[in-house]
Formats: C-alpha cells, structure tokens, sequence
C-alpha cells in the first residue's frame, strides 16, 4: 500500500472478508461511529495511525501491514527513512515469529 486509494482499499477489503459491519468494526476499534469506518473504506478519511493496530486487530487483520501501508501512504518520506534505516523494523507478529524460531534453531549463527 503506498496510496490513500490502496490503504481505502484494503480496509474495504479486509472488513468485507471479517464478515463484520461498520458498526461492530467501530466499537471493538474504538470509534465512536460506524460512519467514519465507512468513510475510511471509500479514502474520504484517513485513520490515525497510533489507531492503525486497533482497526487491524477488529478486522482479523496483522496490524504491522496496516501501520506500513498508512505509513507509506501519509508519511511517504518518514516511510522512506525507515526502509533506508531499519528495512526489517515493521513486520508482523508471523514474520517476527518465524524469524525468531530460525533463530532459535541457530540458522544465523
């Protein structure tokens, strides 16, 4: 996600597939209203990404995918330091996961 229309997109997405409404996505987020989860799923909002693991977490969703799409697409030169600095800080809980277990089983050593 590098655009406002994909990360539109991909809560669209991602809600449709959880079976859930805007409404239910909205409380268990922590939204006041049903209204702005649907005007983030058309892009005529932007989430506010201290919310992004939140929203992530309503919708069955890795919320490190969430946070780098709306990293990329608000804060595109923020974003850009970070692949330049740290290309592997923003991963998921999974990817964290198996990285962790090779490591473990002492494949970087």
């Amino acid at each position: 996600m590098k655009t406002h229309v994909e990360v539109a997109a991909y809560i669209h997405r991602s809600i449709r597939l959880s079976g859930k409404t805007n409404l239910e996505i909205a409380e268990e987020s922590g939204f006041s209203k049903g209204n702005f989860i649907s005007m983030l799923r058309h892009g005529h909002s932007e989430l506010p990404i201290t919310r992004a693991h939140v929203l992530a977490r309503a919708m069955g969703t890795e919320p490190a995918v969430l946070f780098e799409g709306c990293l990329a697409a608000y804060y595109p030169d923020l974003h850009k330091e970070f692949e330049m600095l740290a290309p592997s800080m923003i991963i998921s809980k999974r990817e964290f996961d198996v990285i962790d277990a090779l490591r473990r089983a002492g494949y970087f050593t």
